[in-house]
This record gives C-alpha cells, structure tokens and sequence, in this order.
C-alpha cells in the first residue's frame, strides 16, 4: 500500500473536471514537502516569485474544487507513464 500525504494545496487552475463522474485534474501550489513538483525561479521579469512555493497536479474522484481555493489534501503520489 502506498503512503497516503497530507499537505495544503492553494488550487491555481482546473485542467478539468466532470461532474457526472467527480473526476478532476487539478494544479495546485503548496509550501509543503511533496514528492513530485516544479518551482518558480526569480528573472529580471518576474521579480516577486515565492521560490519557496512547490507547484505539482492534482488527479482522481473528488469534489470540485474552487480555482484560488485553499484546501487540507489526502492524497496518495502516482506516475503515470502515460502522462506524466
């Protein structure tokens, strides 16, 4: 059995979602040590990055989830070799 994560997840965007079968794709940012991620990195047009902000997505059965919404996640990490 995989380890089930708990982190805290700003959503940034709804990749999609259906609700007729609650499944969603999601990106999220968080502070939280996660095992999968990509960061932002300071240039001299983007001065005000949080580099300490972790950016990663969000897949499976769930509610929808509101773009900007702050929300306490449970989720098991997966790669999928189809998509990444």
């Amino acid at each position: 059995m995989r380890d089930v994560l708990q982190f805290n997840a700003t959503i940034t965007m709804c990749k999609y979602y259906s609700p007729d079968s609650c499944w969603g794709s999601y990106l999220f940012s968080t502070e939280d040590d996660i095992p999968k991620y990509t960061t932002q990195t300071k240039s001299v047009f983007n001065p005000d990055v949080d580099e300490s902000l972790k950016f990663s997505c969000l897949c499976g059965k769930m509610q929808e989830l509101v773009v900007g919404g702050k929300y306490t996640v449970k989720a098991t990490y997966n790669f999928d070799k189809r998509y990444g």
